[in-house]
């Protein structure tokens, strides 16, 4: 009588969900009170979220280009507070400098649920002498619970002068 014993469940969820674990005790002699043999504890997993980039389309007139980057969460998590915090463009093929012009960053996207897209645009002052050029974009999102999570993808864009 009195005893008392600790039990230690370890979950590995594969996925986000809740979860729930119920643990009941017995004994062989004779327990008076028979509330509190049962005990269920409940768990929420949250679901983290993963941003990847690819680029949705380009346009280029009077030297201007527009280069609109499909970004995508391919987590299980929601991606909240999405922003692009780090535009910089870098020539690859050919002569010149490729200015980033536009929008300001940090650029503030919002929220993209597991398996959404949002387009992020920007535009570029291009040369005509460069060939190919490529973007290093970085970013950063939180989850459910406020952690951060940075993402960096880069794209090889071709110029159409």
């Amino acid at each position: 009588p009195g005893a008392t014993a600790t039990v230690n469940i370890v979950l590995n969820p594969t996925g986000p969900g809740t979860f729930s674990n119920t643990i009941s005790a017995a004994t062989a002699t004779y327990d008076s009170d028979t509330t509190n043999n049962v005990a269920t504890a409940v768990t929420q997993v949250v679901g983290k979220p993963s941003i990847s980039a690819k680029l949705a389309s380009q346009s280029v007139s009077n030297g201007m280009m527009t280069v609109s980057l499909s970004l995508t969460n391919t987590g299980t998590g929601p991606a909240n507070n999405v922003a692009i915090n780090y535009v910089a463009p870098r020539t690859l093929r050919g002569s010149g400098t490729v200015v980033y012009t536009g929008p300001i960053v940090p650029a503030q996207l919002g929220k993209i649920a597991p398996g959404s897209s949002v387009t992020f645009s920007m535009t570029f002052q291009v040369p005509a002498t460069v060939a190919e050029f490529t973007i290093a974009e970085r970013g950063a999102a939180t989850d459910s619970l406020g952690d951060q999570y940075s993402f960096g993808p880069s794209q090889a864009i071709f110029s159409q002068q």
